[in-house]
């Protein structure tokens, strides 16, 4: 029970007044479930600090730096390449650039260069696909009409169609539409963006948009 053991965890850090506890999350919409709602036994227990997303030149400077420590290096175009596959998405990014550097290490090359991150993402979207494949079990898992609906939704973000197509507004698949986008921002998978949805984690988004990806 998910509530009895944030009642526990409150309980103990109120009663261990030498304690400091950092609570930290990317999924924004969980963390203000969590923390921000009143009602939750953990709201309002701290104070709450966003932090802004790394830009294009802290991801260059950063790559660059872990880089020449090993000796290797990194065009300016492959960064670009890099950040333009994964929109500055700290794991996604991370992860592509990991499986780049084992080709480039296994190649013997000493530059990076972007066809070295085109391989990279390619072995990153291999790598995630069977977490990618219990994402999708869980969504239909929902039940028969709202598990389709999620997956519909899925691949509508990915391929950036309008959700809402062709439904009356207070329909009762409008209103099941909207019940499923609700659940899956609390689960983590999609976000708002301006007046529109997105799905999270890049690698997943391709993974939608991809034949193989929504069975």
């Amino acid at each position: 029970d998910q509530k009895s053991l944030q009642k526990m965890l409150r309980t103990v850090l109120q009663d261990s007044p030498d304690v400091s506890a950092i609570f930290s999350g990317s999924i924004g919409s969980l963390m203000d479930k969590i923390f921000g709602d009143i009602n939750s036994p953990l709201g309002r227990f701290g104070n709450a600090l966003a932090l802004t997303q790394i830009s294009d030149e802290q991801w260059s400077d950063g790559i660059e730096s872990k880089l020449k420590k090993a000796n290797k290096k990194i065009t300016q175009e492959a960064v670009t390449h890099l950040l333009s596959l994964t929109q500055g998405h700290p794991y996604a990014t991370m992860l592509i650039m990991q499986h780049t550097y084992m080709n480039v290490v296994f190649e013997e090359k000493q530059i990076i260069k972007s066809d070295d991150i085109s391989a990279g993402f390619r072995d990153a979207i291999e790598s995630e696909r069977d977490k990618h494949r219990l994402v999708i079990e869980k969504i239909l898992n929902y039940g028969k009409k709202p598990g389709e609906k999620g997956i519909e939704i899925l691949r509508r973000i990915a391929t950036d169609k309008d959700i809402y197509a062709g439904l009356n507004k207070d329909s009762p698949e409008s209103k099941m539409t909207s019940r499923i986008l609700k659940k899956l921002e609390l689960q983590g998978e999609i976000k708002r963006a301006n007046k529109s949805w997105e799905i999270v984690n890049p690698l997943f988004n391709y993974f939608c948009k991809s034949d193989e990806g929504l069975y």
